[in-house]
């Protein structure tokens, strides 16, 4: 199994080397790929993957490759310390950042200081962690943290990575904080397990999708891991976890174990009319196949699913081993209908940095 996705994961880098050379970050997106773009999550995920294959001592990844990334993310910062889209979103100006994108960044800026141990790195990580603590606000009895300054929305997703990223810079600084997110998320959390998008304002999203379920789940099962290296695991931390992944595995994963992008039982709880509507839609269209003898329908699950789902997975590597299989060959697959190299950079990081995950977790096993 090692040997299959090392060679994977090295395909992968060659796809990257070929479409980018050393503008490791740059290229095509899905929600503006009219052109390519440095793109600060792009950056930050490689780079999380070549920092995993520093530390399996694999020659692909050196220092010198991780300086680079470094040396962009250090000119990219915005004037707040955040970090995010390199286009207008939503309104939103370029020029500001986003929770999901700096906490990604600061992740790596985290991992990468390690080996620096340079003053640079440290100012960086330093203003991350006040851009973050600036999208705070109180609202009825907990505490959110905005998606950016001019997108008040509580996306759990996000919640869950800048809780990581505070816990692993400053745990004992930020303690009381993430110890109210985590309350937020569990309130946010329904019955059954899985998550929608966001708690704040009523989102019009259709059925709970992958990447954003394993956002939350990896996020927060490294958190509670490296509480445990401390001697402060967080029963709250647990109690979702368990939730989320049983509700993980029997909903994005058919019995076969093919992976999907959309959960196959959007019992989810929400009572927006939007959820309503996507359900009853969901539902008329699955008693359709069925009095037509039609086979379930499958979403198809993109790089960026692929790759979270095997971060996930990595996190207990026996217990969920023939699915990591599944999801391996499903990426392979997948890889293969690539059309001239073309590609979306950062859902192919989010791929690279999953396989990079199995890597480490496979060699601490043997």
């Amino acid at each position: 199994m090692r040997d299959k996705v090392l060679a994977f994961t090295e395909k992968v880098h060659n796809l990257r080397v070929a479409y980018n050379q050393d503008n490791i970050g740059s290229g095509f997106d899905k929600y503006s790929p009219q052109q390519e773009w440095h793109y600060d999550e792009a950056y930050a995920v490689w780079g999380l993957g070549y920092l995993n294959l520093y530390q399996l001592k694999n020659n692909i990844s050196s220092l010198d490759l991780l300086d680079r990334i470094f040396e962009y993310l250090y000119a990219s910062q915005r004037y707040d310390g955040s970090y995010g889209l390199p286009w207008d979103w939503q309104g939103q100006k370029k020029e500001e950042g986003y929770l999901i994108t700096t906490s990604f960044v600061g992740l790596f800026l985290l991992g990468y200081y390690d080996l620096a141990n340079d003053s640079k790195v440290h100012n960086l990580i330093e203003q991350i962690e006040k851009y973050a603590l600036s999208l705070k606000e109180n609202r009825s009895t907990h505490i959110y943290l905005n998606y950016s300054k001019y997108m008040h929305e509580d996306v759990l997703n996000a919640y869950a990575v800048a809780i990581l990223f505070l816990t692993v810079h400053d745990y004992e600084c930020n303690k009381d904080l993430i110890e109210r997110l985590v309350e937020s998320i569990e309130d946010g959390q329904p019955e059954t397990g899985g998550f929608i998008y966001a708690l704040y304002p009523p989102q019009n999203i259709d059925l709970p999708d992958n990447y954003h379920q394993c956002f939350i789940i990896n996020s927060l099962i490294r958190t509670n891991r490296f509480l445990m290296e401390r001697g402060e695991e967080n029963h709250r931390i647990n109690k979702i976890i368990n939730n989320s992944i049983n509700y993980f595995i029997s909903n994005f994963f058919d019995q076969d174990q093919y992976l999907r992008k959309h959960t196959k039982d959007p019992l989810i709880g929400s009572n927006s009319f939007a959820y309503r509507r996507t359900l009853m839609l969901w539902a008329i269209g699955k008693a359709k196949r069925k009095l037509l003898g039609q086979p379930p329908s499958r979403s198809t699950p993109g790089f960026y699913d692929l790759g979270q789902t095997l971060a996930l997975l990595s996190t207990d590597i026996n217990r969920y081993l023939r699915y990591i299989e599944s999801v391996v060959d499903q990426a392979e697959k997948k890889i293969s209908s690539i059309n001239n190299g073309y590609f979306f950079i950062r859902d192919m990081g989010h791929l690279f940095f999953g396989l990079t995950e199995v890597l480490l977790k496979l060699d601490m096993v043997e």
